[in-house]
């Protein structure tokens, strides 16, 4: 079934293809924003860290910014709207998140650590499609190590949300030990949250808010909210169903993960749920980061979905580059089998899926990991790469400004598509056009 397709231009064109069965939208009243944008349109968004909204870099020849951040101090991040399509991306937007440290039930500051290896920064849309969220620390640009000594006597981290018409908010805050990094959130909804930390006691935690507060989370104690006992990587929601990327093989992988179901967990102890299944083991040694997760070939499906194909982001340009890439797997009903990979040296962190193209080929949207040239200053990419059944191609749709990087990405659905994805329970399942690949 295929539910729309790509202009000449190159810009897709019908709803916004997603395989997620979404939870009843949760209505609450709009709290004070901080430097709003303009409306989303059907875009692709990603998360810049470091710069500026001007979308300058760091170092010579780069207006306003001065000198190239300390390694590991906090640098401010921005979310940069382009335009789909074919060759070159237009950049519609920069909407830069807060800086100024909070307090209270106030907005607070949201930035992140610079050249990290604790792998941050992976936003994504809501599961009802309605917000972008991202999360970081209540810390000055400039901080060294925020997660750290950095958070001082507030360990609260707060939550980024940037609606669909452009209204950002950064008062909903969670909490658990200072010294935790948190690389990555899902959203079932405005009022819920999954969390992934790089901590094995904290794991994976569910969160949400209760009443009218924007406080989430009270105790940082390792059991509460706690899904389970492992550090992952990064976390989405498909058909209601929670999945996890690791690299450790002690959870289960290097791969991806299947959190046991029915629906999604929001035990708040860490036996309540375990680890189901393993979907697939990557190549040996990787460090898968970002995925995509879709229904491709009608009646065949994994763990109790109708999930049978998935994209996959490798990041280990530093230690394995000879397995740094973006892969396809795909699933025949008793086994996942990896069908080819985007071979690339610097590797792969977010990927996002934006629908099929006239030929009824899927086409991808991937930041790459960054290059360093010989002075030392780093960039990478955003790709748009389409898989035809047989192989990748890909051109480049942006290149981050100097001494800046890309991470998370996210395609934002076409005006008035997104409310498709209210229907509570309702699977809105992708098939490249074709059948099976």
């Amino acid at each position: 079934m295929k539910l729309g397709s790509e202009s000449a231009s190159g810009a897709f064109s019908g709803p916004r293809l997603t395989a997620v069965a979404c939870a009843a939208m949760a209505v609450v009243a709009v709290v004070p924003s901080i430097a709003d944008g303009a409306a989303l349109q059907h875009s692709v968004v990603v998360q810049r860290f470091g710069g500026d909204a001007n979308f300058n870099g760091y170092g010579p020849g780069t207006p306003g910014t001065g000198d190239v951040p300390a390694t590991l101090s906090a640098v401010p991040l921005f979310f940069d709207e382009f335009s789909q399509g074919t060759g070159t991306a237009t950049r519609y937007q920069t909407i830069a998140l807060p800086t100024v440290v909070g307090s209270g039930t106030g907005a607070r500051a949201v930035t992140d650590y610079y050249r990290n290896d604790y792998l941050t920064g992976y936003m994504s849309l809501s599961a009802d499609g309605q917000f972008l969220v991202t999360t970081g620390y209540n810390s000055a640009v400039g901080t060294a190590d925020p997660a750290g000594s950095g958070t001082g006597t507030d360990p609260r981290r707060p939550l980024a949300l940037l609606d669909m018409d452009g209204t950002l908010t950064t008062n909903v805050t969670y909490r658990w030990s200072s010294s935790t990094a948190q690389r990555s959130v899902a959203a079932p909804s405005i009022d819920k949250y999954y969390i992934v930390t790089d901590s094995s006691a904290q794991g994976t935690r569910f969160t949400e808010r209760t009443g009218s507060t924007n406080i989430a989370q009270q105790t940082p104690s390792n059991s509460a909210g706690r899904i389970h006992a492992a550090a992952h990587r990064v976390v989405r929601i498909f058909e209601n169903r929670l999945f996890l990327s690791t690299g450790s093989t002690a959870s289960g992988g290097p791969g991806l993960l299947l959190v046991d179901g029915p629906g999604l967990p929001t035990a708040s102890t860490s036996t309540a749920f375990s680890l189901g299944v393993t979907p697939f083991a990557v190549t040996a040694s990787s460090s898968p980061e970002g995925f995509y997760m879709l229904d491709a070939t009608d009646g065949v499906g994994f763990g109790g979905t109708n999930l049978d194909t998935a994209y996959v982001a490798l990041s280990d340009a530093g230690t394995n580059p000879a397995t740094a890439g973006l892969q396809k797997w795909t699933y025949d009903g008793s086994s996942w089998s990896l069908a080819y990979t985007l071979a690339r040296n610097t590797g792969f962190h977010g990927v996002d899926f934006a629908g099929f193209d006239s030929n009824g080929d899927a086409i991808l949207y991937a930041t790459t990991g960054y290059t360093q040239d010989i002075n030392g200053s780093i960039q990478n990419f955003l790709l748009r790469v389409v898989d035809d059944g047989a192989a990748f191609s890909w051109t480049t749709a942006a290149t981050s400004p100097l001494n800046t990087y890309f991470r998370g990405v996210s395609v934002v659905p076409e005006p008035g598509a997104a409310s498709v994805l209210l229907l509570a329970g309702m699977s809105l399942l992708v098939r490249r056009r074709g059948g099976a690949n």
